[in-house]
């Protein structure tokens, strides 16, 4: 499995572990979703390089937050820092090790529906390890 689709299973299985029923992915959820809501957006990777038989890389991901009432910053802000504090404990997946190397937040209106919404952006950036395929991590 690639990095990018490995750390991106394991970020939502911690985040439907942690926040059952409030947490999406690939597709937005139904209009009639209760707010607030966690989406797992997109994620890239930088290509993979070997060293002495280590395979290293970066891999990012982003993650949103909406909440339907724009006065609640505070109630984003605490469900971003928590996604941080998820996101920032792992460490090993099947095939990699992992260290969160960078984090930016983003706070912005969102007028795409008829309500007004606000919406938290977090962007994650690991590093990750893979030794050779007959070695353990």
């Amino acid at each position: 499995m690639n990095p990018g689709q490995e750390l991106f299973g394991a970020l939502l299985v911690a985040l439907r572990k942690a926040y059952p029923g409030m947490v999406y992915d690939s597709f937005l959820p139904p209009e009639e979703t209760p707010y607030p809501f966690i989406y797992l957006n997109g994620t890239y990777e930088i290509e993979d390089f070997r060293m002495k038989g280590v395979y290293f890389g970066q891999t990012a991901i982003s993650i949103d937050v909406w909440h339907n009432d724009p006065t609640q910053r505070g109630t984003v802000d605490s469900l971003l820092f928590s996604v941080r504090q998820i996101a920032r404990a792992l460490d090993r997946t099947d095939n990699y090790n992992w260290c969160l190397s960078a984090c930016t937040l983003e706070y912005m209106p969102d007028y795409t529906t008829s309500q007004p919404l606000y919406k938290g952006i977090l962007s994650l950036e690991f590093k990750h390890y893979r030794r050779r395929n007959n070695e353990q991590l």
